[in-house]
């Protein structure tokens, strides 16, 4: 496991980068660097940038009373002339990048080897200044640019011919995003860009731990008829097959008092329908686990809750396209848990909702080859589904334990 992971996140003008780097601190406790205020630290009285940058451009022409910068004056130089500009980001950039390698340095040094350290730096001139080497990732988010102009003026007070020559002061989005690992638009506003990161980081998450779905985990193989154990394979193998008959289990977790179920939509990092929505939890049977033992641990890796389970019932799954033959055990609890509070999984659950089982039942029905994997529910899932409600119909609802789930 990694113990230390730095993503930088750049943009242009009003791109809403600095919302980006408060989202992912507020909401996600990410660590992070403004590297616009290592920036001002340069111009602080008696570094020697800023004694570098008063004599580039002139002591009467920069400075103010006390003999510090005055930044108007400087931004009314830089912003008219590119090759002033220029002059200053040459003496200016190698400071910050020195102060920003010394802060990730110390941070690195702090960094747990038992966790994974995240921190997110904002620099606006990341790409500019060639500062990709720093950071295991580069984001960029981005708007279009007639939306960054209106912003800009909204934000800054600027006339629209200020704000053009802002922009055009800096590289294109293409530009940016010929060079960066991630890209987050944001041109639908904070609630959209705050969802966007949130699928982003937990994906990040799963990149920075260094661990991810393992297609060497050894799966059991059972026989197709009697549900033996036979042998074991590689997941991936088994995967790639779709002969080899295996086992899994399917946890239908249920609101308390409600017929709602927590229904997942399954990360696109997934080898079996990746981005689906899916009725039930857990998984594939490991060699020598039982289905028991995979139920529960499912249910905490995924979910982050104990709750008591209650077995159902096992079923043959045929296959489809995608997988092989399965042979699937069924497990109910109820939890009445909060979404928002679910500790997910990112590698394995991309966000959870709560559902009825008709709407699942009436997607399912409305799906057609033209599907996209967002609209579609898991098949195999749904089988099992159908033969839940059907269960649940004869004995009159049902079969949980009414406790509240630890989390």
């Amino acid at each position: 496991m990694r113990k230390f992971f730095s993503v930088g996140i750049t943009g242009g003008i009003a791109s809403g980068k600095s919302s980006a780097r408060k989202i992912l601190n507020e909401v996600h406790n990410a660590i992070v660097i403004d590297a616009d205020k290592l920036g001002h630290a340069c111009y602080i009285p008696g570094h020697p940038c800023l004694t570098q940058v008063l004599d580039a451009f002139g002591r009467d022409n920069i400075a103010d009373p006390q003999g510090g910068l005055d930044r108007g004056k400087l931004g009314g130089i830089v912003f008219s002339d590119p090759l002033q500009l220029q002059k200053l980001n040459s003496i200016v950039w190698p400071h910050i990048r020195i102060a920003l390698d010394e802060q990730l340095e110390m941070l690195k040094l702090k960094a747990q080897a038992a966790t994974t350290t995240i921190v997110v730096v904002e620099a606006a001139v990341l790409i500019e200044a060639s500062w990709e080497d720093l950071f295991d990732e580069v984001w960029v988010v981005y708007v279009e640019p007639d939306l960054a102009i209106e912003r800009l003026m909204a934000r800054n007070h600027f006339s629209r011919t200020e704000a053009q020559k802002r922009q055009r002061s800096q590289i294109t989005n293409q530009e940016r995003l010929n060079k960066c690992d991630i890209s987050i638009p944001n041109n639908q506003g904070l609630n959209e860009l705050t969802l966007l990161l949130n699928k982003e980081f937990a994906k990040c998450k799963v990149r920075a731990s260094g661990v991810g779905l393992s297609a060497n985990e050894m799966l059991s193989i059972v026989d197709p008829t009697t549900n033996t154990v036979i042998g074991a394979a590689k997941r991936s193998e088994v995967k790639a097959s779709r002969v080899l008959c295996y086992r899994a289990t399917y946890i239908f977790v249920r609101q308390t008092n409600s017929e709602r179920l927590y229904v997942q939509r399954r990360s696109d990092l997934k080898d079996y329908c990746p981005n689906e929505l899916d009725p039930v939890f857990g998984g594939c049977v490991g060699e020598g686990e039982t289905y028991e033992e995979n139920a529960v641990r499912e249910l905490q890796e995924e979910l982050g809750v104990e709750a008591p389970l209650t077995h159902l019932f096992t079923f043959k799954y045929a296959g489809d396209a995608s997988t092989g033959p399965i042979w699937g055990d069924v497990w109910e609890t109820e939890i009445d848990v909060p979404v928002n509070a679910l500790q997910l999984q990112p590698e394995e659950v991309e966000s959870v909702q709560l559902m009825l089982p008709e709407a699942l039942i009436q997607l399912d029905d409305d799906q057609t080859e033209s599907t996209t994997a967002r609209e579609r529910v898991t098949k195999d899932s749904m089988v099992a589904l159908r033969m839940y409600l059907e269960r649940r119909r004869r004995e009159g609802g049902g079969g949980c334990v009414e406790k509240k789930a630890k989390y």
